[in-house]
Parts: C-alpha cells; sequence; structure tokens
C-alpha cells in the first residue's frame, strides 16, 4: 500500500463517522472498507484499532463503544480538533505553508480546495488554484464542476456574495442572492451553507439543484459581509437532510428487511416498533427520506403517507426515463 492509499482511507473512515448519527459498528466498517474485511475478523479490528490510534495522531479521537460482540465506535467531537480553534505562531503557520506546498504537487491528495482555502484564510495562500480532488463517492450530477466549486470556495475566501439560479425538491425555481459561508459535503452531495437575502436567514443549498453560478464583480478585492460571529458550518453541516425546511412536517413510516435494520437505525435512531423494523421519521424534507429508502433498494418500504410513497413511484420513473426505459 503506497503512502498516499493510507491518508485517503483515514478521510473516509473520518466523513463515515462525521456523517452517521450515532454509533456505528464494525460490521459496518467491513462493508465500506474491505482493508478491514479480514479473513480473520481479529487481523481486521486490529488494523482498524492502528488506524484509529494514528487518527489519535492527527487530531481526531473516536470512541470504542460496545464489546466484544458488538464493537462500535463514534467520533468524540468534544476532544478532536473538529471542534477545537486553531492557533499558531508564526513559526507554525510558516512550517504548515512550507508542506501544504509541497503536499499540493501531488495530484492525488484529497481535499486540496479545502487546504487551500483554510491556508487563505490563515493569510498562508499556497500556489495557483487547483482542482477538486475528493477520492470518495460523489453521488451529484456532472452540473457540479470542480469549478462550481472552486468558485463558490474563493467568494467564501473573500467574503463576496454569489447569484444563482435554484430549484426547490418540489421543482419551484428562483434566484437567489447569498452570503456564503462555507461548503460541505453529505451523503455524497455537496450543499452550501449561507444567508439567503431573501429569507433574511441562514439556509443551505444543494449545488445539484442550482445554476448560473456567479460572484459579485462590483468592488473587487472589498468584502461584502462579515461571517457572523459564533457561526460554526459543523453544526449546520452535521444537520439531518431529513430536517431541511422545504415544506410542513410530515411523518413517514417506512419498513425494513431485518439484513438492513442496522443501516436504518444509523438513519432514522430507534424503530417505533422493533418486532416489524418499522420506523417514523418525522421530515419537513420528504425527498431525502425517500433517497435514504431507495438506497436500501428492495429491503425497505414506505408504508405512508400516500403522497409520499408516490415520490418513491417518481423517482425510479425519472431513473427509467434517463434510461430510455418505461414503468
Amino acid at each position: 500500500m503506497s503512502s498516499l492509499e493510507v491518508p485517503r482511507r483515514l478521510l473516509g473512515v473520518l466523513l463515515l463517522l462525521q456523517s452517521t448519527k450515532g454509533r456505528i459498528r464494525l460490521a459496518d466498517l467491513r462493508q465500506s472498507f474491505p482493508e478491514y474485511d479480514t479473513a480473520n475478523p481479529e487481523s481486521g479490528r486490529r488494523k482498524f484499532e492502528r488506524d484509529k490510534k494514528a487518527l489519535a495522531e492527527l487530531g481526531v479521537h473516536i470512541e470504542h463503544l460496545g464489546h466484544e460482540e458488538d464493537y462500535a465506535y463514534r467520533l468524540d467531537p468534544e476532544s478532536s480538533f473538529l471542534s477545537r480553534p486553531v492557533d499558531l505562531d508564526e513559526s507554525e503557520m510558516v512550517l504548515l505553508a512550507g508542506l501544504a506546498r509541497e503536499a499540493l504537487e501531488y495530484d492525488t491528495l484529497p481535499y486540496q480546495t479545502a487546504m487551500r482555502v483554510a491556508l487563505s484564510k490563515l493569510g498562508v495562500i499556497p500556489g495557483k488554484p487547483g482542482h477538486l480532488l475528493v477520492r470518495h463517492p460523489v453521488r451529484d450530477p456532472e452540473e457540479v464542476t470542480d469549478e462550481m466549486i472552486d468558485l463558490l470556495a474563493e467568494a467564501i475566501v473573500a467574503n463576496k456574495r454569489v447569484y444563482f439560479g435554484y430549484a426547490k425538491a418540489g421543482g419551484a425555481e428562483s434566484e437567489r442572492e447569498v452570503d456564503p459561508y462555507g461548503l460541505f459535503l453529505k451523503h455524497g452531495h455537496w450543499y452550501l451553507c449561507g444567508r439567503c437575502h431573501g429569507a433574511d436567514a441562514i439556509r443551505i443549498f444543494r449545488l445539484s439543484r442550482a445554476w448560473d453560478l456567479e460572484i459579485n464583480d462590483k468592488a473587487p478585492g472589498t468584502p461584502d459581509f462579515e461571517v457572523p460571529e459564533g457561526f460554526r458550518l459543523l453544526e449546520h453541516s452535521t444537520l439531518d437532510p431529513v430536517l431541511f425546511k422545504v415544506h410542513q412536517p410530515v411523518t413517514v413510516e417506512i419498513r425494513v428487511d431485518d439484513e438492513v435494520a442496522h443501516l436504518a437505525g444509523t438513519m432514522w435512531g430507534e424503530p417505533f416498533d422493533p418486532a416489524s423494523n418499522t420506523f417514523q421519521v418525522k421530515t419537513s424534507n420528504a425527498d431525502a427520506v425517500v433517497e435514504q429508502v431507495l438506497s436500501l433498494w428492495r429491503r425497505a418500504e414506505i408504508l405512508g403517507p400516500k403522497e409520499v410513497r408516490e415520490r418513491v413511484r417518481a423517482m425510479l420513473q425519472g431513473v427509467l426515463e434517463a434510461h430510455g426505459e418505461s414503468a
């Protein structure tokens, strides 16, 4: 294994832990990372423990839960770098800039854009703008381009307002004027978090529903806004998409097969009826729940309400039509 493959796996573990509600079992990690799915289960567990130790040295602490028959883990944000402010002296910043310039020479390095944004905020801008090089699964369509991500990163660093067209999950289209505060990737989709001028509130926008993105070109070099004191992107990026305010709240009832009950639990919490593996999910973004159900394919079914069941049919019909098929 090359030295670049190891950090990529560690980043994958971190992303999975960040995007999972509650705990995640070692069995689930084995499904996502073949390195842990060894013929001898204990060998795979030891390999993950070594990776856990390596992450701890990087400032990411993972808690061990459960017992030998049910190994489980969760991210400990209170003791990880994710929730701690970074305070670097001049010599540390010089060292960081030097290491970053060397690292950014490797085209296979994940998160080049994120690294440039972070270093720019520290006043250390390494070299020319790079390309987006995220190597874990991104499910957004081709419309979400590297150029779009880089343009938003530029606007975030410079505190410049952006304009774009946007379609809500229900299809309603509008023009948006937004002060961009941050970008994050969740469940394979890119999201922009910022203050929407139309709503006069912080909103989250899925980039696959945006188009014609432009940065305010007036007064270049002059910030258009200040990020509110106390704003933390982590608090918004860890918000479950099912809670995004797209419509009035509804309660969706879902039944799943035994084989995927543990995965359903990581998404929706404890089942409403454990005997039948039935879950009740209160959501103001039914499309997010439908996508989660479809990710389980034939092993999950929405029981109600009727309009949400129809969303499943509509999404599947769209997939069939895209491939020249009919229902």
